[in-house]
């Protein structure tokens, strides 16, 4: 199963290619103690927080009643243990590709943002928002309408003289059945996410290589089913949002190995910081209704094409402080 795991996740080529993966099932290595109080498996849809314990030249994160991981990085390999003996293949591939792999990017110095990506012909629009906002069902909408979804999870941000440039972790796409049924029909080819979610890793017909390069960044979406007010979004609504907001935003839609790690954090800080001063960042709101999509996909293409506007001295001020 590791192999199929490598072959088609975020371990098959990249930075994370040179990692190795080992499996000790429900076996421990010797010398690893288990710690008491992990945290516990919700019934939501998304395994929950590991609890993240630091070793020498090591982080440990334990998945409460799925298992251990310990990634090493002196000999770059991560070794699953003490795994529940009625864990789900799903469940390791999905901790290993959506939950380990982000987080080790961004432990090795990357920018990582949780959110769905897709490509308008030359240029990559981001979307981020909390579980349920609808990133992957609007990335799928607007790859049907002739867009390309690049990945609907993870995606590396990386700044350049000219621009910022932004990549897919790797080409996922997960979602609840309605929404297949909805934008795919019954020719999709799925696959079971994990045990305890009803959502399903979904392959589309066309989808671009796992390595394809990174592409300049034109706008992040920041979802929301309500207006700026917190009223029930009635109609599709985009409004610029101030860089100070929008960096707000991004340091909780952002992936990190350890949240209590300083030297981490204000990395990721000051990473976010310059992001929200140099790509334009919109509040995008509208009912979850499957009806409304092809507005705003309208709106989306609106957004992109306006021209940029000066972002007073005073927001770039605050966000960089």
């Amino acid at each position: 199963m590791l192999e199929q795991i490598l072959k088609r996740g975020p371990f098959h080529s990249g930075p994370l290619s040179i990692w190795r993966i080992e499996n000790f099932g429900s076996a421990i290595p010797a010398g690893i103690r288990i710690p008491d109080g992990l945290p516990e498996l919700s019934d939501d849809d998304e395994t929950p927080p590991p609890m993240v314990e630091r070793g020498d030249g090591s982080v440990t994160l334990h998945f409460h009643d799925v298992g251990r991981f310990r990634i090493g990085f002196a000999d770059r390999k991560i070794t699953a243990f003490d795994i529940a003996p009625d864990t789900a293949d799903c469940v390791i591939e999905h901790i290993l590709n959506d939950h380990i792999a982000p987080r080790l990017l961004a432990e090795l110095g990357a920018l990582v943002l949780h959110a769905s990506a897709v490509r308008f012909d030359d240029r990559i629009a981001l979307f981020l928002g909390e579980t349920g906002a609808g990133k992957s069902t609007l990335a799928t909408s607007l790859h049907q309408a002739g867009q390309v979804l690049l990945g609907d999870d993870a995606v590396t941000v990386t700044r350049t003289p000219e621009h910022y440039l932004a990549q897919a972790v790797y080409p996922s796409l997960r979602l609840y059945p309605e929404s297949i049924e909805r934008l795919i029909g019954a020719g999709a080819t799925t696959a079971p996410m994990a045990d305890y979610s009803d959502k399903q890793h979904v392959r589309l017909a066309t989808r671009p290589p796992v390595t394809e390069p990174p592409l300049p960044l034109a706008a992040i979406f920041f979802l929301s089913g309500t207006t700026a007010d917190g009223a029930p979004a009635r109609g599709v609504e985009v409004q610029p949002l101030q860089s100070t907001l929008a960096c707000i935003k991004l340091v909780e839609q952002s992936f990190t190995l350890d949240p209590r790690d300083p030297q981490c954090a204000a990395r990721r800080l000051a990473q976010l910081s310059q992001l929200a001063l140099a790509v334009p960042a919109f509040t995008l709101s509208y009912p979850h209704d499957f009806s409304v999509l092809a507005r705003v996909h309208a709106a989306i293409a609106d957004a992109l094409n306006a021209p940029v506007p000066a972002m007073p001295v005073s927001h770039q001020e605050k966000c960089s402080q």
